[in-house]
Formats: structure tokens, sequence, C-alpha cells
């Protein structure tokens, strides 16, 4: 499959349909589709413009790819993979043929305010079938309006903002059409990035700066902005993914610079307030940018992100172990019903764990983490790093063998 030659969308729909992991959406039963295409859009770097190599390592045939084509495809699995989250199905022929519809359907409204448009007025008027249109429609979505002239980013030119698609798409399929205000959220999320560079004076938050605004083909408005000008609190009416994604590009832009300062920290504050996010979304929205930062941050192209991982990875294990201790007593009562996992964590105390056994603890940690809605964001790649702070949390009677436990008692 080459993503840069026509076609390629049925090869893609072939290989997605074969692909045993592309039926395996892990995520709890309880969340909603939004939240899993909320944590879709961080976890596969669609956000960031830097696709994770698991995110495409199914469809990619060889290294001539380029960023652009990994992109192309990451939004392709991530509208494919929140379909079969809302409809809860086996995916197979015919339910890619229904997925299929709705995203054309879904395009079809998506495109109608932009009737005036001639990229999309003739990719409608023209006799296609529903697969070249909808392909014709991604290409075009992922092309960013304006060129960028720096050298740096020559052939890495695409739309960061199309990878909010698939949110977009989550919501409208559960009846919200955010979408409509996808051209606000987009001059929004620049004005909140370009303020935190203002306050961080930071290359990399600049860096994030010029590259959105080329993405939304506007010109780079180096003026000062601030909170009071951008009216946040219209956004009230508006759900709250897309509340915390627009939080999510003021943090990204904090986050970059590797330290985070005390004007930075009261920024953040303040954006949260506007958009009446609750302590739980800004966590979650931290621990997914933190995360990728410590993992791929260097692989960001746009940024020159190489320094300060320290400082990401201590305030990522802080926030973590905040959240982890306030579901204490539910993990400990899950682990308790699990006799196998207590007894392989007791025994890697005193001595190290076969790796069939390591995967075992993580595998039934993971499973555990899914039964508990505050935790989904631990599925998250990299996520193993919660067990040593689970086994801090734990008490007494799940660490210590039976035995101890009832001389204790005798005593």
């Amino acid at each position: 499959m080459d993503p840069s030659v026509r076609n390629w969308l049925p090869l893609f729909i072939d290989a997605f349909t074969k692909d045993s992991q592309a039926n395996v959406v892990s995520f709890p039963a309880q969340t909603s589709c939004a939240d899993f295409a909320h944590s879709l859009i961080h976890t596969s770097g669609l956000f960031y413009g830097t696709i994770t190599d698991d995110t495409i390592i199914s469809y990619k045939q060889n290294a001539t790819w380029s960023y652009a084509d990994s992109f192309k495809i990451a939004l392709t699995k991530g509208l494919f993979l929140t379909y079969f989250r809302w409809k809860r199905t086996t995916i197979n022929s015919e339910t890619t043929e229904e997925c299929i519809q709705y995203i054309y359907k879904f395009y079809t409204l998506f495109t109608l305010s932009e009737a005036d448009n001639k990229k999309y007025r003739s990719i409608f008027s023209k006799e296609e079938t529903t697969n070249e249109i909808i392909e014709r429609i991604i290409d075009l979505r992922i092309s960013a309006p304006t060129v960028l002239s720096k050298t740096f980013w020559e052939g890495i030119k695409f739309n960061l903002f199309a990878s909010l698609d698939i949110l977009y798409f989550a919501l409208w399929l559960e009846g919200i059409y955010d979408y409509d205000k996808r051209k606000e959220i987009e001059k929004d999320s620049i004005s909140l990035v370009q303020q935190a560079a203002n306050i961080t004076k930071d290359k990399n938050a600049k860096a994030i700066a010029t590259y959105l605004s080329a993405s939304a083909g506007l010109e780079e408005n180096d003026e000062q902005t601030n909170l009071a000008t951008l009216h946040l609190e219209r956004y009230q009416t508006s759900s709250v993914h897309v509340r915390k994604i627009l939080y999510d590009y003021a943090a990204f832009a904090c986050f970059s610079d590797n330290d985070m300062q005390k004007a930075e920290a009261l920024f953040l504050e303040d954006v949260a307030q506007k958009l009446s996010l609750e302590e739980n979304d800004i966590e979650h929205s931290s621990i997914y940018i933190e995360n990728f930062l410590q993992l791929e941050g260097d692989k960001i192209f746009y940024i020159h992100y190489n320094e300060g991982l320290d400082r990401i990875r201590q305030a990522l294990l802080d926030r973590t172990q905040n959240i982890i201790q306030k579901n204490k007593q539910k993990i400990t009562t899950e682990i308790l019903e699990s006799k196998e996992l207590v007894e392989l964590i007791r025994k890697s105390i005193n001595e190290d764990l076969s790796t069939s056994e390591k995967d075992k603890v993580r595998e039934q940690i993971f499973d555990l983490l899914k039964t508990i809605p505050s935790l989904a964001i631990f599925m998250i790649p990299g996520g193993a790093f919660i067990l040593p702070i689970i086994l801090k949390i734990l008490p007494e009677e799940v660490l210590m063998p039976s035995s101890f436990i009832n001389k204790k008692k005798e005593q």
C-alpha cells in the first residue's frame, strides 16, 4: 500500500479488516466514544504530528513513507477505530462497508459549510465511488493550506488540525455537532499557544504556534493575546472534549519547554477555569501530553525537544501517583479478588519474576484498570510504569504472605 497514490483506501480497508490487533479496541466499557477518540488522538501521535510506530506498523510495508503518508493512514485508522468503538461490533467486510458509509455521511456534512470552496465542490460534482470521494477528502484534509517557507519543514507539511476530525466524528456519532465550530476552535487554539509562547519565551512554543498557524491557513500573529479577548466562556455549551482540546494545545505549548514556570502554571489554571474543566480533565490531559513528550518528544519535527526529559518524567510520576492514591481502595479491592495476581505481587518483592510471570502481572493489572473508569488514562503506551507506584500504595495485607498475616493476628 502506497498512501501517496490513488486507490490506497481499499488496500487500507483490507489490511484493517485482516489485522487482528485492529479488532481489539482496548478501553473501559464505561467510557464514551468521544473519550476514546480523545485518547486515540494523543496516543497515536496525531495531535503532535508524530505518528507512533505501533499505530501504523500493520500497514507500513516499506520505509519510503513520508510524514504526511503516516499521518494520513493514522487519521484513517483513527476514524475506523472510533466507529467500531461506537458501534461495538465485529470487524469484517460487511461492517467496514457500513463504517465507510458513516465516514462518507460525516464528511458530506463536514464540508457543507465549505461548499463555496472549489476543492470540495469539485469532489462531489464528479461521478466517483464512495471510497474514491473519501480518499480525496482525506488527502485534502491533511494538506496544509499554506506553504511553510522554512526548508526545515520541506516535504513534511500537513494540517495538524486534521487530527481533530476523529474527535468531531466521535461527537457526531453521539449526536453532537461541534465540528461546526472548527474554525473558531482552530483560531482560539492558535491564540492560546501564542499566549503560552509569549509567557515562556521559548522557541518550542513559538514553533508550535507557527506550525498550527500554517495548518489553519493563517498568517502567524505575533501580537500579544490574552484570555479576556479570547472569550473562552463561549465554549460552555460545547462538549467537554472540545474544551479539553483547547486546554491541550495550551498545555502542550507550556510543557514543551521542559520546565513549568509559575507564570505558565497560573496561565493554565486560568485557561482551565474559563473552560470549566474539572480536576480529572486537567490531570488526564496533562498525563497524555507528558507521557507522549517523554516517549516520543525527540521525534516531533517542528520543535527541538531533546532536553529536560527528567523533569517531564518526574512530573508524570507525581501526577500519576496522585491519581492512583485517590483510587487506592478500588485498586486494593480489585487486586484482592485475583489470588494469582496477589501471589505474583508478593513474590516480586523478594525475587525476580520470570518473563511469563511479568506478562501475567502486566496483563492482569491492565485488566484491573479497565474496571475503574478514572484509571482508563493508564491504558496509554508506556503505561506499565504505573506498576511500581501501585505496589507502593498497596496495604500490608496484600503484600505480605498469608502466613505472616496469620501470625500477626495470633500475637
